[in-house]
């Protein structure tokens, strides 16, 4: 089994999780603990991976695109999945 490389990282998912509510993307990055610096490069990566913007980044703020709004469920049942593959685990 092969893993596909275009599919985006859990890092990229989870600065997805963190943009909503946040002030600005460096302010969602560091709320995850990345940099200004690799929260962009996430982010632009996060796009690429998709094929579409994820973030409107001419609303003040951070707002997400219409794209953004339909993945921001799938990346949270993707964290809901890891955890209950902890809890099974245990």
């Amino acid at each position: 089994m092969s893993l596909n490389t275009d599919l985006p990282t859990l890092r990229q998912l989870e600065l997805l999780v963190a943009l909503p509510g946040a002030a600005s993307i460096a302010a969602a990055g560091a709320r995850i603990g990345m940099s200004a610096s690799a929260t962009s490069h996430a982010l632009r990566a996060l796009e690429d991976a998709m094929g579409c913007d994820v973030l409107d980044r001419m609303a003040a703020g951070v707002a997400l695109t219409h794209a953004g709004e339909l993945a921001l469920p799938h990346a949270r049942d993707v964290f809901a999945s890891m955890q209950q593959l902890k809890t099974v685990a245990a």
